[in-house]
């Protein structure tokens, strides 16, 4: 299966997002701030990552855009946060957000399940 840098600043939702990948076969990496995203981005070059929007040290939108100068730029993400989507979308003003995916917190594993089942699929 699929390398998975699972990133959030809630250690509980981590642990729950690396117990769930990792009993449907996926290696995982887990981070909580954006600078121990970028330094473990580049050291495990993921097939996906899910990225919490609001991080302390740097921000997932910021850790988003210092890893597209990067090796990682064709790494799909799916970002997640406690913002309605249209609100991430106003308060981040990603240029990418075509590259990635979107959930809400608190995440639906099923809805999460078949988002990484389309990205890896479509990176192929």
């Amino acid at each position: 299966m699929a390398l998975i840098l699972a990133a959030d600043d809630d250690e509980v939702l981590v642990a729950m997002l690396q117990a769930h990948l990792e009993s449907a076969g996926h290696r995982v990496v887990i981070a909580n701030d954006g600078p121990s995203v970028t330094r473990k981005a580049r050291e495990s070059l993921p097939d996906l990552m899910i990225l919490d929007l609001k991080m302390p040290g740097l921000s997932g939108a910021a850790t988003f855009r210092a890893l597209d100068e990067e090796i990682t730029r064709k790494v799909p993400v799916i970002f997640i946060s406690g913002l309605p989507e249209e609100k991430a979308r106003r308060q981040t003003l990603l240029p990418l957000w075509s590259r990635g995916r979107f959930l809400v917190k608190p995440l639906d594993f099923n809805q999460l399940d078949a988002m990484i089942d389309e990205l890896l699929k479509s990176n192929e």
